[in-house]
């Protein structure tokens, strides 16, 4: 199977100088990275990055991620998920709620499905009731090394 290919986000430098500084030399330099992708943003995108390509190199077919109600991260999937051809699967803490988060999670093809706050606890268990041989699991925000892998690429930009 070919490898999955993403190419690096737009995410350009910004300068910044006050005329305070000038007598200095100061300048800031402000790495844009929330103008990658309208809603795979950020660290979401390059935690993002590394787990899409594990996952189609293991000829998985969907993602399965956790999350609060108004996640970041689970709507960065279900986008990413999206654009990369793979279907998505949030479990969402708490109580069934609808809110703009969701409901673009939702536009782009994610299954939710509500756990109490005292089941989310346990996301070992939860995961086994929803994973399948075609799911591959990103942990919460993306927090694994494979996310940490693509995390750290903007330090060698």
């Amino acid at each position: 199977m070919a490898e999955l290919e993403i190419s690096e986000p737009y995410s350009p430098l910004e300068t910044f100088s006050l005329p305070e500084w000038e007598p200095f030399g100061l300048k800031v330099e402000l790495k844009r990275e929330d103008l990658s992708h309208p809603f795979i943003s950020g660290n979401k995108w390059r935690k993002l990055k590394y787990p899409l390509i594990e996952a189609s190199k293991l000829g998985k077919t969907k993602l399965l991620t956790f999350g609060g109600p108004w996640s970041n991260h689970i709507l960065a999937t279900a986008a990413a998920g999206a654009k990369y051809g793979f279907k998505t699967t949030g479990i969402i803490r708490g109580e069934p709620i609808t809110n703009p988060v969701l409901n673009l999670a939702q536009l782009f093809g994610m299954k939710l499905h509500f756990c109490s706050r005292e089941a989310y606890k346990n996301k070992e268990q939860l995961a086994s009731q929803y994973l399948s041989e075609n799911d591959y699991l990103i942990p919460e925000g993306g927090d694994c090394l494979a996310g940490e892998k693509g995390a750290g690429e903007v330090l060698q930009q």
